[in-house]
C-alpha cells in the first residue's frame, strides 16, 4: 500500500505544482455561519442542519455527488486531486468537520441518554478526520495563510477530542499550538480577522488552564506565561514549519501594508495616516486580486458586494476622522467615491454580459411566447444606470485629467449607441418596426460620433462589432416593416373587395360576381338622430273655460246629521 501511495503522489506532483492557490478565511467563515445559524443562542442542532444543507449545495454546485438516487458510487464519492479547481472543495471538508463537531456538542447536552457520551466521542473523532483531510487539501492547493488557519483549526479539533478522552497533556499541547498560531495571526491581516483571532485566543485560554489544572501545574501569573512559551519553544519540529510560515505571512503582510501609505488623486499624492482606513484599503486590494482570479462571470458578483461594503466602510472612516474632515476639500473622500464608481461600472458591465447571454437576438418575432423571461428592456435599464455613473464620474474628475475625461466621453458615446441598439431590439420584439428603424438610424449616428473621436482600441472593437450587429438588424427590421406594409395593403384590398355592388356603383370590380353579393342582407344598422325633446311652453298663455256649474252642490246637515255619518 505504501508503494502505491508513493506512486500516486509522484504522479500527482506535476498537477499540484501547477495548481491554483486558493485563499479561504476559515475562522471568519465558521464564525459568520455559526452566529447566523443558531450558535448565538447555543442551538447546535440548527447549526448542524445548516451544515448539512450547505454540504449538499456545495456538492450539487460542484457536480460532486455521491451517486444517483438508486445507489451510491464509491468512485464518485472519492475526491481526486486533479479535479480540485474551486475553493468550494475546501469549504466542503470544512463544513463536514463543523457538522460532526456541532453534532458532538449537541449530544453532550443530552444527559438523559446514557449512550450519548459514546456517540458524542465518535462524532468528535469524525470531526478530527475531516479536519485532517482539510489540512492535507490546504497544503496542496491553498496559500500560506490558509494553511496556517487549517493547521490551527486541526489542532483545535484534536484538542477537543483529547479533552473528551481526558488525555490532558496532548490536549494541552494541541490547544497551545492553536493558540500560538491564532495569536500570531491576530497581528496581521484585516481588522476583522485580527478581532476574530483574538477572540479565538480568549476561547482557547480556559481549555489550556483546565488541562494544566488536571496536570497539577500552576496556571497563574508568570509561571503560566513561562510554561506557554516553554511549550511553544520545546515543541521541536512540530512547530518549526509553522513558525516559518508565520514569518513569511507576517513579512508579506508588512510589505503590503508598507506599500500602501499614500494614494494619487488628480496628480496629487494623498498620505493615508488613519490605520483603519489603510487596512480597509488593503482588504479592497486583496478582494480585487481574488476577483481577478475567478474565471466564471457569475461567481464574480459576491466579490463585488464585498468590495462595495469595504468602500462604504472606508468612506465612513474618512467622514468620522476629524483631521480629514477639517479640510475644506476632501480629496481622499473624492478618491474613494471615484474608485467605488469605477467598480460599479465594472459590475454593471458584468450584469450586461450576463443578461445578454440569456437573450436570443436571432428571434425577433413579436408576440411569441418563449420560455425565457429576460427582455432587452433590462439591458436598456442597465445602460441608463451606466450613463448616470459616467456623469457622476465626470463631476468628480472634472477637467483636470484630460485623458480620463476623454475616456469617459468615449465610453458615454459608446453606451448611448448600445442603449439605442437594445431599445430598437425591444421595439422590434414588440412589433413596432418604424420605431426600431428610427432607433437603429440613431444608433448609426452615435457610432459615427464615437468613431470620429479616435477612441481606444478596446472601444473601437466594441463599436465595430456593434456596427455589424446594427447593420444586420437594420436589414431585418426594414424587411419586416416592408412585409408588414404589404400585409396591410392586402387587408385593405380585401376589405374593399368584401363590399357589395350597391356600395361600389362608381368603380368596376368583378369580384362581386364570384361571391354573388349584390346587396347586404340583412341590412346593416344606420345611424339616425335621437328623438327630440319637446318642452310645453304654451300652457301659460292658454285660457280654459270655467267648470263651476258642473260641480254637485254639497248637502246641508241637521241636528241629528252626525248619527247618519257614523
Amino acid at each position: 500500500m505504501e508503494n502505491n501511495n508513493s506512486e500516486n503522489t509522484q504522479q500527482q506532483q506535476p498537477i499540484v505544482s501547477h495548481a491554483k492557490k486558493f485563499s479561504l478565511h476559515i475562522l471568519q467563515k465558521i464564525k459568520t455561519t455559526q452566529l447566523q445559524n443558531g450558535l448565538r443562542h447555543g442551538d447546535y442542532q440548527r447549526y448542524r442542519h445548516f451544515c448539512t444543507r450547505r454540504v449538499r449545495r456545495i456538492r450539487k454546485g460542484l457536480k460532486f455527488l455521491m451517486g444517483s438516487r438508486r445507489k451510491v458510487s464509491q468512485k464518485r464519492s472519492q475526491l481526486q486531486l486533479e479535479k480540485v479547481n474551486d475553493v468550494r472543495y475546501l469549504e466542503l471538508y470544512l463544513f463536514y468537520s463543523e457538522r460532526a463537531w456541532s453534532y458532538a456538542m449537541e449530544l453532550k447536552d443530552d444527559v438523559e441518554n446514557p449512550r450519548a457520551k459514546f456517540h458524542s466521542l465518535k462524532r468528535f473523532k469524525k470531526a478530527v478526520k475531516w479536519a485532517n483531510q482539510l489540512n492535507k487539501l490546504c497544503h496542496e492547493f491553498a496559500d500560506e495563510r490558509t494553511i496556517l488557519e487549517a493547521e490551527s483549526y486541526c489542532s483545535w479539533t484534536h484538542g477537543n477530542l483529547f479533552l473528551e478522552i481526558e488525555d490532558w497533556k496532548k490536549a494541552r499541547d494541541e490547544f497551545i499550538k492553536a493558540r500560538h498560531v491564532y495569536e500570531e495571526l491576530s497581528k496581521v491581516g484585516s481588522l476583522e480577522n485580527q478581532t476574530l483571532c483574538k477572540q479565538r485566543v480568549e476561547e482557547i485560554e480556559p481549555s489550556i488552564r483546565f488541562c494544566l489544572y488536571n496536570l497539577r501545574e500552576k496556571t497563574e501569573g508568570e509561571d503560566y506565561n513561562a510554561l506557554i512559551s516553554m511549550t511553544t519553544k520545546n515543541e521541536g519540529s512540530g512547530l518549526d514549519h509553522i513558525k516559518q510560515k508565520l514569518e513569511s505571512v507576517v513579512r508579506f503582510s508588512n510589505e503590503k501594508s508598507d506599500s500602501l501609505r499614500d494614494v494619487t488623486w488628480k496628480g496629487q499624492i494623498i498620505p493615508i495616516t488613519n490605520e483603519k482606513l489603510r487596512l480597509c484599503l488593503i482588504d479592497i486590494i486583496e478582494t480585487t486580486s481574488d476577483l481577478d482570479k475567478v474565471q466564471t462571470e457569475a461567481e464574480k458578483l459576491p466579490f463585488f458586494d464585498k468590495i462595495f461594503m469595504k468602500y462604504t466602510e472606508a468612506q465612513k472612516i474618512v467622514k468620522e476622522d476629524k483631521e480629514i474632515t477639517a479640510m475644506t476639500k476632501n480629496p481622499l473622500l473624492e478618491y474613494l467615491k471615484a474608485t467605488a464608481l469605477n467598480k460599479t461600472v465594472d459590475r454593471n458591465l458584468l450584469l450586461v454580459r450576463l443578461t445578454e447571454s440569456k437573450i436570443d437576438f436571432q428571434e425577433l418575432e413579436p408576440n411569441v411566447r418563449r420560455k425565457q423571461t429576460t427582455k432587452p428592456d433590462e439591458i436598456v435599464r442597465l445602460y441608463e444606470i451606466l450613463l448616470q455613473n459616467l456623469s457622476e464620474l465626470k463631476e468628480l474628475y472634472g477637467e483636470a485629467d484630460l485623458s480620463m475625461s476623454k475616456n469617459l466621453s468615449d465610453r458615454e458615446l459608446t453606451f448611448k449607441a448600445l442603449r439605442c441598439f437594445y431599445l430598437a431590439t425591444s421595439h422590434a420584439k414588440s412589433g413596432k418596426w418604424n420605431h426600431a428603424i428610427a432607433l437603429l438610424d440613431r444608433c448609426d449616428v452615435r457610432i459615427r460620433e464615437a468613431m470620429g473621436s479616435s477612441p481606444s482600441q478596446t472601444t473601437a472593437d466594441v463599436l465595430k462589432e456593434l456596427q455589424r450587429r446594427s447593420n444586420a438588424s437594420s436589414l431585418y427590421v426594414n424587411a419586416r416593416a416592408f412585409l408588414e406594409s404589404q400585409k396591410l395593403e392586402k387587408e385593405e384590398k380585401s376589405d374593399k373587395a368584401s363590399d357589395n355592388l350597391l356600395t361600389r356603383l362608381d368603380s368596376y370590380d368583378a369580384t362581386f360576381l364570384e361571391k354573388k353579393k349584390l346587396v347586404d342582407f340583412p341590412p346593416s344598422y344606420q345611424i339616425i338622430h335621437c328623438k327630440p325633446i319637446l318642452f310645453d311652453v304654451a300652457i301659460e298663455s292658454c285660457s280654459f273655460p270655467s267648470l263651476e256649474h258642473k260641480k254637485t252642490p254639497a248637502k246641508k246637515g241637521g241636528w241629528f246629521s252626525f248619527l247618519t255619518r257614523t
